[in-house]
């Protein structure tokens, strides 16, 4: 039963997708009146997965994911953050990856989730975030999320940036102080990485075709595309992160995913949250960089067993 939330239809972009599969956009209307854009890949029935993507993502991105996990039985469901995609830009500059406050994003989600209780889409309901995902989703969980979830899957979590030293924290702070949270950090500009790096070394991947077309996906439909963060989101995910793990972790039954070769976080958090997380497992690939759902296929095919395995050991709605 699709929600009576969802009546306005939003285009989804299946020129930049090999197959899209059985799938709907709409868009929904935040509490704070921001327009995002939702994609349901529907008509799975043993139950639904709710992708929780990270900055500078978008929902076509996930398309072969999706359709992975549609052909597996399960409804999905993701959306484009507020800044990103297809949601509305935040910054006048919609290059920029821009937000006030990290708790905006939780607004974001909130109308995500609204949908969940209207009747849709089908239990029982799982999470799966990557990066950025990753600290919204655990912050909504600590929060005490508004639908029953049974297990959560965490892919490279944002739980630390990487190289985000106490001398660092402080400069990001400083310069917020200065008035200058408006502006691209140091070395970032309105360009995205995938054009900045190359497909042989780059802090993504290791698959140089599955760059290449990342790359070919926000060239092809640059208003999807993103450069780099602002000083206010490099200052407001400090601030996230450092307060979430600080905090004591969810009853939430949880594995985390985390890439050997990561460059864009900082791995040790999430094995020092895990280690007080009874309820988590933690398993790293050691050969893989930060997006191990877009890695060489034996690493994400690997990835992808961990995540489904995970899953059926939790298969009776809650």
């Amino acid at each position: 039963m699709i929600s009576d939330l969802l009546t306005q239809s939003a285009p989804f972009l299946d020129t930049i997708v090999k197959s899209p599969g059985n799938v709907k956009a709409y868009w929904l209307t935040t509490s704070d009146n921001i327009r995002i854009r939702v994609a349901i890949w529907s008509g799975g029935t043993k139950g639904t997965i709710l992708i929780l993507n990270g900055r500078n993502e978008f929902v076509e991105k996930y398309a072969h994911l999706a359709l992975t996990m549609q052909n597996r039985g399960y409804t999905v469901i993701t959306h484009d953050w507020r800044g990103q995609g297809l949601s509305d830009r935040i910054h006048s500059n919609p290059k920029m990856c821009h937000v006030n406050r990290f708790e905006d994003f939780q607004i974001d989600l909130a109308s995500v989730l609204r949908c969940f209780n209207h009747q849709f889409p089908p239990a029982p309901h799982y999470i799966l975030a990557h990066s950025m995902g990753c600290c919204i989703g655990l912050r909504a969980l600590m929060n005490g999320i508004s639908i029953p979830v049974s297990a959560c899957a965490f892919s490279a979590p944002m739980w630390k940036i990487a190289k985000a030293t106490f001398l660092a924290r402080r400069f990001v702070s400083l310069i917020n102080l200065l008035g200058q949270g408006h502006k691209f950090i140091q070395g970032a500009g309105p360009e995205s990485l995938l054009n900045t790096t190359e497909p042989h070394n780059n802090p993504l991947t290791s698959c140089p075709e599955t760059f290449l077309f990342l790359r070919n996906q926000v060239n092809t439909q640059p208003e999807v595309s993103l450069g780099g963060p602002s000083w206010n989101w490099a200052y407001q995910a400090f601030l996230e992160t450092e307060k979430l793990m600080n905090l004591s972790p969810p009853k939430h039954n949880s594995l985390v995913l985390v890439a050997g070769n990561d460059e864009i976080v900082d791995n040790r958090a999430a094995y020092q949250f895990c280690a007080q997380w009874p309820q988590s497992h933690l398993v790293e690939m050691k050969n893989a960089k930060h997006e191990l759902l877009k890695e060489r296929q034996p690493l994400r095919d690997e990835a992808l067993d961990h995540i489904f395995r995970f899953f059926d050991q939790f298969k009776k709605p809650i």
